[in-house]
């Protein structure tokens, strides 16, 4: 998923007059932008939830936080990329993959995560897998990658 701009990216939430249960629910390769709320946020009491993981997800500049878990929740986070500047290529434009250098590339864990990525690129294409929605394709357009050449002489 690529969330840009939403209330909250991911939300795992019970409601406080439910008594439901979450079993099993992951949260892996996402790219987790710019929402109003959350980018990622546990909201269930570990009494009833069991098995939530959250893998291999970038949370950057949300509004109440990149990740956060109530308290008494619970659930197991690995390879996150929260709260650092992960180089997109072109925010502005909504291009959320990932520029030469990111911190994202080659940093997340093959466990549990999909065989292509958001675009339809297969995982991995470097010495690992890449951290987000998007894995760090190295020939993408140099246009994309860098400001036009100014004229002038």
């Amino acid at each position: 998923m690529v969330s840009n701009v939403n209330g909250n990216g991911m939300l795992v939430y019970a409601h406080s007059t439910g008594s439901g249960t979450v079993t099993n629910v992951t949260i892996i390769n996402n790219t987790l932008y710019n929402n109003h709320s959350y980018g990622v946020r546990i909201d269930f009491p570990s009494t009833r939830a069991s098995g939530i993981v959250t893998r291999n997800t970038i949370g950057y500049l949300n509004a109440y936080g990149d990740y956060s878990s109530s308290s008494g929740g619970s659930a197991t986070q690995d390879h996150n990329l929260w709260g650092i500047n992960p180089l997109f290529v072109n925010v502005a434009a909504g291009n959320l993959q990932l520029l030469v250098g990111s911190p994202a590339i080659n940093a997340g864990s093959p466990t549990g995560a999909p065989s292509t990525d958001f675009a339809g690129v297969s995982r991995p294409q470097g010495t690992g897998f890449d951290i987000g929605a998007f894995e760090f394709v190295s020939s993408a357009p140099l246009s994309e990658l860098s400001p036009a050449p100014r004229g002038g002489h």
